[in-house]
Formats: structure tokens, C-alpha cells, sequence
């Protein structure tokens, strides 16, 4: 993790996001849904001139799609193709105070696989996720 880290809440977890892998935080506006696209891929968004692939992250890690409530989400950019990563809340954005490889046990097979450990800033500790292998859970 570097200097920064965006703190967001996935239902009850906290979860934090390396911040140099995001461009920013939005609402999206109407999310236009793919047809036979997998059910962690809500749609596609069209945010600033750009379009983006709009993965539900809570989806992608317990592997079943449940209501879409929050439209908050982070852009992030990988191998030339913009997403909006739907989280249900962003908390901070803030320098951990520390950070640990240690990753909490009885995760799931697809949150252990994103999972990079842990880290805490005041008040915060979460479970620091690699946003390449949530989108690589969309491919």
C-alpha cells in the first residue's frame, strides 16, 4: 500500500483500496445493464466522455449478485479499460497508520484471493483488497 488508501465499507466489512490505483470516487448516474454479462457486472456507465465497465464488488467477492443499492464508486483504470468498482460506502481517504500481510481466516475463496492483508488508519482497520483481482474476477 502506498502513502494513501481509500477506506470503504463493502456491506459490513471495512475494506481499504491502494489510492494510487484510483482516479476517483463518483455516483453514476443510470448504469445501461449488458446482456449475458456475469451478475457482479451491472452494466455500463458513461462518466465524463468515458465509458465504464460497472462491476459490483460486494457481487464479485461472495460470487452472487444481490440488489444494487449504493452507486457510489471507484473509477480505476487496468490494461487500457476504465471500471466503476460499486461500493456501498468510501469512509476516508487517509495514510494508514500501518500495514500487515496478515490476512484474517475464514474469508472465502474469492475475498481471500483479493485480499492483501490488513491495514489501519484511526479509528479503521480493514482488509486491503488488490483492485486488479476484482477486476480480474469480471473477466
Amino acid at each position: 500500500m502506498t502513502e494513501l488508501a481509500v477506506f470503504a465499507r463493502i456491506g459490513d466489512r471495512r475494506v481499504a483500496f491502494d489510492a494510487s490505483g484510483v482516479e476517483a470516487v463518483i455516483d453514476l448516474g443510470e448504469i445501461v445493464p449488458v446482456p449475458l454479462a456475469p451478475p457482479h457486472v451491472r452494466g455500463l456507465a458513461a462518466v465524463r466522455s468515458h465509458v465504464l465497465t460497472v462491476i459490483d464488488v460486494a457481487a464479485a467477492l461472495s460470487g452472487e449478485a444481490g440488489e444494487m443499492g449504493s452507486r457510489r464508486a471507484l473509477v480505476v483504470a487496468r490494461d487500457k479499460h476504465r471500471y466503476a468498482l460499486l461500493v456501498d460506502a468510501v469512509e476516508e481517504v487517509t495514510t494508514p497508520l500501518s500495514a500487515s500481510a496478515h490476512i484474517p481466516p475464514g474469508l472465502s475463496a474469492n475475498w481471500a484471493r483479493a485480499a492483501r492483508g490488513t491495514v489501519e488508519a484511526e479509528n479503521i482497520i480493514a482488509l486491503s483488497l488488490d483492485i486488479g483481482a476484482i477486476v480480474t474476477a469480471a473477466d
